[in-house]
């Protein structure tokens, strides 16, 4: 019997695969901008803060980063895999007077062929997590996302960075929130999605 299962369980991790789709350096698969206005800046906020969440200046922003991640490759394969699970890592990089916020990750439930300004705001979301904001390296269960992606056909897997501070007014007149690591920084430890299957 422990033969058999030590037999089973070898076949399994033989058959057992993973996919790591890094986050291109494009425009068209990341940016940030500020919901209130609807302003969006494919690499970042101007002034060199990044893909920021949050209000990046004293004003009310709401300022909210979309990344889209291309799944085509999985088409691509003799049968379309069996996702077991798929994991969203993003890594914050700053804090700004951030304390007790937190952020707010979603998928959007429909495919984009660029992302647009309407993204920033689209009550077309599900919401993946909502985690204390802190400077540190997030891995996101996002499994039942990505197979509804697979299950539609979609080419891409869209996900948007919102904040409790975002989504309320900003009284402090200053900046609050957090950086998102993007590829334009040049600084490795990029956003990932990863797939088993």
């Amino acid at each position: 019997m422990n033969k058999l299962l030590i037999f089973l369980c070898t076949a399994a991790l033989l058959h057992a695969a993973e996919m790591a789709i890094e986050l291109k350096d494009d425009g068209a698969d990341y940016g940030c901008g500020a919901k209130t206005m609807m302003f969006y800046y494919p690499t970042g906020i101007p002034g060199g803060v990044g893909c920021f969440v949050g209000h990046a200046n004293p004003l009310t922003r709401n300022d909210r980063v979309l990344m889209r991640f291309d799944i085509g490759g999985c088409y691509l394969q003799e049968h379309l895999p069996a996702i077991r699970a798929a994991w969203l890592e993003f890594s914050v990089c700053s804090l700004t007077y951030a304390d007790g916020q937190e952020l707010i990750v979603e998928h959007l439930d429909y495919e984009r062929d660029t992302i647009k300004p309407e993204d920033l705001a689209s009550d077309e979301a599900t919401k993946v997590a909502q985690v204390p904001m802190e400077i540190k390296r997030f891995r996101m269960d996002v499994t039942a996302m990505v197979r509804r992606d697979l299950a539609e056909r979609s080419l891409h897997a869209v996900f948007r960075f919102s904040s409790t501070c975002g989504n309320a007014g900003n009284t402090t007149a200053k900046p609050i929130g957090c950086s998102i690591r993007v590829p334009c920084e040049k600084a490795g430890d990029n956003p990932v999605l990863i797939l088993e299957y």
